[in-house]
């Protein structure tokens, strides 16, 4: 039985990394790549529709993390607590930026809210970084050790480069794809 919830854990986290790791890609490529604002408009809105139903992933990770694995539930919110605030803080701002920016129409409007999609997008992705080294060594080394802090670089830019990709599928032509 073990290995059918760890079997159900792994999909979850994986389905959970490929369907929004190219939403937080996208975010992060927002100022690269959105160079207009009707540039960052159409990136926002290649991956508006997808938000919702891949944090759904997370839920269920977190759901299954909670219920099937409760003492490690303890050890990951204990020896990764900085890390898991600043991950949730990220989230909350990525997703105020997505439902915020379109609020009202202007441009320092706009602009702050992008930044903080960008930024949340970054917190998150470095954040699963650090926190993969971490479950990596079993918890017991600290998340902010030089090979976390690769990991967390090596991340980002995985989600980068697959948000690059997505943007290549949804917009073919736009953002250099």
């Amino acid at each position: 039985m073990e290995v059918i919830w760890f079997v159900l854990f792994a999909v979850l986290l994986v389905g959970y990394f490929a369907l929004e790791g190219f939403s937080l890609g996208v975010g992060l490529l927002l100022p690269a790549l959105g160079r207009t604002q009707a540039g960052r408009d159409r990136m926002v809105a290649a991956v508006a529709p997808y938000v919702l139903a891949n944090e759904v992933w997370l839920v269920a990770v977190a759901g299954t993390l909670f219920g099937v694995y409760p003492l490690l539930e303890g050890e990951v919110l204990f020896g990764l607590y900085p890390v898991v605030v600043a991950m949730l803080l990220s989230w909350v701002l990525r997703d105020a930026g997505l439902w915020f920016r379109r609020r009202i129409d202007g441009r320092r409007w706009r602009g702050f809210w992008d930044g903080m999609i960008a930024f949340g997008s970054l917190g998150l992705s470095f954040g699963w970084g650090m926190a993969l080294y971490a479950a990596a060594t079993g918890f017991h080394a600290s998340p902010v050790h030089p090979v976390g802090l690769m990991l967390g670089v090596v991340v980002t830019l995985l989600f980068a480069l697959h948000g690059w990709t997505f943007l290549a599928w949804r917009a073919p032509g736009d953002f250099g794809a």
